[in-house]
């Protein structure tokens, strides 16, 4: 991580928020990376473990996926500037 030089406020601000911003896009690609592994995987282990009917299992892995798609979509657009 570099060095913030402070002696300027506003930018600062302006790198502070630039870092957590990158920060914030490679957790949100994780997250996706996880969201989109298959049923097979052992991020799902609940559902095969619970739900036995495949389609059913699968049609909630989808869902519970695109909520976690939509919900890192959301936080990724959001401004850090102040």
């Amino acid at each position: 991580m570099s060095q913030v030089d402070v002696s300027d406020e506003t930018k600062a601000k302006a790198k502070v928020s630039a870092m957590l911003l990158d920060l914030l896009k490679n957790d949100a690609k994780q997250m996706r990376s996880v969201a989109s592994k298959p049923i097979e995987d052992g991020v799902w282990d609940d559902l095969t473990k619970k739900i036995k009917n495949k389609q059913k299992r699968e049609a909630l892995r989808k869902q519970i996926a695109s909520r976690i798609t939509a919900g890192e979509d959301q936080i990724v657009s959001q401004p850090l500037d102040f």
